[in-house]
């Protein structure tokens, strides 16, 4: 009876000593989010405030009547000073400088904001700011449903088909990928198998399609960062609502 007795105080104590490991051990460290942007619902990333919005702690509140302000803000500013565009905590400017296809991040020192490539299934925009205008702050979003793309990629294309079976030598998939189609004499079957293309001199396909497939899908419209909700970040899946435009940004007029 005592040896049983020494043996349950034993596992009591073990038991005892993992929960204590368990409460001291560290949680997984948050993202370390940049200047006017806010955690995600994981913690593990960060999205910017919307445009008329400005961040307060981990949180975004809206601009006071009549005031301005630029996706990724820590303040609002009057009409003025936002047209003038010398108020970094209002105004995106030039502070990012991210190529479309990535987006910026705080660099692992806290310091700097660094660019880092969009992950693959997404594609790279540039955010609308408060004027409606394209901005220099560049964002992902997920590709749309039946397309995926590249890690680092401005657009999505169409995911490669699975064909239930194999066109011998020589010939192309036809009627979606469920026949095959000999080529014929100076022709070759193109890397996807899905067209005849003219042959090289040694017999092969090149590298791309001499002509275009109008068919195919077009990359899809940038979400933008919506003023209301469900908008961009913790108010809604981004590319939902009434974006912020949504046509084309004109130009400066041509010197007469």
């Amino acid at each position: 009876m005592f040896a049983r007795l020494g043996l349950q105080r034993h596992a009591a104590a073990i038991l005892l000593a993992v929960a204590a490991m368990l409460l001291l051990a560290p949680s997984a460290k948050a993202a370390d989010c940049l200047p006017g942007w806010t955690h995600s619902a994981s913690k593990k990333s960060c999205t910017p405030c919307p445009a008329k919005t400005y961040q307060s702690g981990d949180a975004c509140q809206a601009c006071g009547a009549g005031q301005l302000s630029d996706p990724g803000s820590t303040s609002c500013c009057s009409p003025t000073v936002y047209s003038s565009g010398t108020n970094a905590s209002c105004t995106i400017g030039h502070k990012y400088g991210c190529k479309v296809g990535s987006t910026p991040a705080l660099s692992s020192d806290g310091k700097t904001s660094v660019c880092t490539a969009c992950a693959a299934g997404t594609y790279g925009f540039r955010a609308r700011d408060a004027q409606q205008k394209s901005s220099d702050l560049t964002l992902c979003a997920p590709c749309p449903s039946g397309q995926t793309s590249k890690a680092g990629s401005a657009s999505c294309h169409p995911n490669p088909p699975s064909p239930p079976f194999t066109c011998p030598p020589g010939s192309i998939y036809t009627a979606n990928y469920t026949q095959c189609a000999t080529c014929g004499p100076g022709t070759t079957p193109n890397r996807p198998h899905t067209a005849c293309v003219p042959s090289r001199p040694d017999g092969t396909a090149p590298l791309a399609p001499t002509t275009s497939n109008p068919s195919a899908p077009k990359p899809p419209a940038a979400p933008g960062i919506l003023e209301t909700n469900p908008g961009f970040g913790g108010q809604g899946p981004a590319g939902t609502g009434t974006p912020l435009g949504g046509g084309p940004m004109r130009g400066p007029a041509a010197p007469k």
